[in-house]
């Protein structure tokens, strides 16, 4: 084998090793992303709505003293703005209750990503319309991942290779 050959065997066993590892950095803060929406939901289901209540107990002892010192402009305002706190504290936790639980990332959901990030990512263009396209579809998978779709996911991949390229 030549030494250009040998280095050209090099260099393509280094590019793959480098595809691996943006396509599992990538895999990474995707499944990062889902599980602290998961977070998040568990924390405003417990937390959310303890701090909506304790608003909505500050609120009424903040109301109940301004009516016993009707003249207190002060204590009116306080009043006011922890009913406005309430108000948000309350929304806010019932968007999260009404939010849909995140979905839990399989095994088999994590690979069908990581095969949809070899086969699309942008970075393996090599004209600029080619990456914009794969860049949209990676967004699709993007988005597929975070809602746990595996069907999404893979039929994206099957689009036709022209569409791709």
């Amino acid at each position: 084998m030549l030494p250009e050959e040998k280095e050209l065997a090099r260099l393509e066993a280094e590019q793959a090793e480098l595809k691996e590892q943006v396509t599992a950095a990538e895999l990474e803060l995707e499944t990062i992303k889902t599980e602290t929406a998961r977070f998040q939901h568990r924390y405003y289901q417990a937390v959310g709505r303890l701090y909506a209540q304790l608003d909505e107990i500050d609120a009424e002892i903040a109301i109940l003293r301004s009516q016993q010192a009707p003249d207190d402009a002060p204590l009116r305002t306080r009043a006011r703005a922890a009913r406005q706190q309430a108000k948000e504290s309350a929304e806010e936790a019932g968007l999260a209750a009404a939010q849909s639980k995140p979905p839990v990332i399989t095994p088999d959901l994590k690979q069908a990503y990581r095969q949809a990030v070899k086969l699309i990512h942008p970075d393996l263009a090599t004209a600029e319309r080619e990456r914009q396209r794969r860049t949209e579809l990676m967004a699709l998978v993007n988005l597929a991942y975070e809602r746990g779709d595996q069907k999404a996911i893979e039929n994206t991949v099957r689009l036709p290779v022209e569409s791709v390229n």
